[in-house]
Formats: C-alpha cells, structure tokens, sequence
C-alpha cells in the first residue's frame, strides 16, 4: 500500500494502524510526529458493576448525553469531560507496545491531541489513567508545559501542552485541534516534515488537514481514522446516566 501526501485510511484495530504507520513511514528519514486521539481511540470509560468493568460504547454515550440536559455548548464540553473521571479501560489491548515501538523510531515524535476541555484535574486524572495503563508520552518534547495564553479562553480556560499531551480544550468552542495545533507548532518554533494523526473522529482529521494544507503545505500529511470495536455487551443507560450525574455538577459547580 502506497500512501500519498493528505491521505486519509480506516483502521480497525491498533495492529492495522501499527502497519499502516510503518508502510506509511518505509524508507522516510525526515523528522515524523505522530499524535494519538485519546477517547475511544486508546481509552474508553468503563462501570464498576457487579465486581466486574463494563466497557461504555460510544453509541451508549450518545444516548445518555442526549437525555442529559444540555442547554448550551460549554455544557456540553463539561458533560463529555465528565467520562474522564470514569474507570478506563484500553479500546485496544495492544496499544501500549504498539506506541512504545514508535517511540524507538528514529527522528519519531508520537505524543497525545486530545480535545477535551481543560482543567487541572482534568490534567492530572488523564496522565495518571494513561500511564497506570501502560501509555506515557513524557518524553515527546524537550520541553514540560505550554500554556496557550494567547488563545481566546473558552470555559474560563485556555488549551495547554502537559507531559506529551495537548489538550485542544472543547469540541465547542472558538478553537478545535487543527487550530491550537498550529499555536502549538509556532511556540515551539518546528514544523515537522510528516504529520500523522490517529482519531476516531472524522471532523478531526480534516480540521489538522485544513490547517498543514494552508499553513505547512511542504508537510506531508497522513491521517488514520480508527473505528474502535463496538462488538460490547451493552450497558443500560441508566447506569451510564447515574455515574456520570455523580460528576458533571461537580464540574460546572467548580467553574463558577
């Protein structure tokens, strides 16, 4: 398989996305990033029930969140942050190793983009879930933290680099992850020669594609859309619902 420059390729299973990444990456010695979507493409929440951990769909999700009350956007952010305080689990058993030999690749950066709203909390929990799992990004940058301060706030917050994690802070607001990607790239003072990003979010992809087309066109761009297994035992949504209700006003509570 021979990609080209702004490809995009559907991937079922971290294995594929390994295979895909290593053709992709056959003979290139340039400088390569690869970033990693977190939710529901390496953890997903997970209930503790009946002493046993059952993994909460996507599909699920939606349902609840639209039984939840909703009424605006920055609501919203806060009810999807709210899984983060959920038990997690791996989508893909094999991610670990998978990340961990990308990492040994020569002139390869792999870190996490994750969209999820920013909060030091936030911060701490999703570091501390990756890392018990087996997943750390630490090391992707010579440098420890990055507050984006001259982004426009949303959710009285701003996006932030931590530990080889960029938090793009909301789907909702002013910003997505194609946007505060390029904030990240003009901080830091490089642009890589390849960029490829792994996300199980379509609208992602094309937001990091829109920007390294306009802005870094001399990029070659690759993005992996990962369709994680939904083949679960369904999980009823009430239990869903009263997990996640035990967190989502704590949250909005903290941010008055």
């Amino acid at each position: 398989m021979e990609a080209i420059k702004n490809e995009m390729i559907d991937a079922y299973n971290m294995k594929e996305v390994s295979l895909i990444i290593d053709d992709f990456l056959k003979n290139k010695k340039s400088s390569s990033w690869i970033a990693f979507d977190v939710d529901y493409t390496l953890t997903m929440p997970a209930l503790n029930h009946s002493n046993a951990l059952l993994p909460i769909t996507k599909e699920s999700l939606v349902e609840v969140f639209s039984e939840i009350k909703c009424e605006t956007k920055e609501e919203i952010d806060r009810s999807l942050s709210a899984i983060l305080f959920l038990p997690q689990i791996l989508v893909d058993l094999a991610s670990p190793e998978i990340i961990k030999k990308l990492q040994k690749r020569d002139n390869t950066t792999v870190f996490a983009l994750t969209a999820c709203l920013y909060k030091q909390a936030v911060e701490e929990i999703r570091f501390y879930t990756l890392n018990s799992l087996g997943i750390n990004f630490q090391n992707a940058f010579n440098i420890s933290e990055i507050v984006f301060d001259n982004v426009t706030p949303y959710n009285q917050n701003v996006p932030k680099y931590s530990n080889g994690i960029i938090y793009s802070n909301g789907e909702n607001g002013a910003h997505n992850k194609g946007t505060v990607m390029r904030a990240f790239i003009k901080r830091i003072k490089q642009v890589p020669q390849v960029f490829i990003i792994v996300d199980d979010r379509k609208q992602n992809i094309e937001d990091l594609q829109a920007i390294f087309s306009e802005y870094y066109p001399e990029t070659e761009f690759f993005g992996i859309l990962y369709h994680p297994n939904s083949d679960f035992p369904r999980v009823s949504q009430k239990l869903i619902a009263d997990e996640l209700l035990k967190f989502i006003p704590k949250m909005t509570a903290s941010e008055r």
